[in-house]
């Protein structure tokens, strides 16, 4: 997370703060002041961070412009139906993932060994 344009009181009140947070939580908190440009860049491209925050992305947050509006949920709603999530550029014929096919991807978390 990062906090941009923090003022001088809020670096303080974080100091206190912070010492009764956990060490992982602390590191994902970073706090800039006005300088902040540089550091979110090296982990934003351009393109995409705010041009409130001098990126070049000038699209409003109420447009909800993302990834997630290529696809759409197929509810099942009647027996028998597939239920799951379809592309939508692929149209109504399109393939539908499943839960089924959710189960099938590698998960490097589970051991192989204890299921069998």
């Amino acid at each position: 997370m990062f906090i941009v344009n923090a003022p001088m009181l809020f670096t303080g009140v974080w100091a206190v703060v912070k010492a009764f947070l956990d060490e992982v939580t602390r590191r994902k908190i970073q706090i800039y002041g006005g300088g902040y440009k540089q550091y979110l860049l090296a982990v934003i491209d351009e393109d995409q961070l705010a041009a409130c925050f001098g990126g070049k992305n000038t699209a409003r947050l109420q447009d909800n412009v993302g990834p997630w509006n290529d696809y759409e949920v197929v509810d099942g709603h009647l027996k028998g139906d597939i239920v799951g999530v379809r592309k939508i550029s692929d149209g109504p014929e399109g393939k539908i993932f499943t839960p089924a096919d959710f189960e099938k991807l590698p998960n490097y978390l589970i051991n192989k060994e204890a299921d069998e």
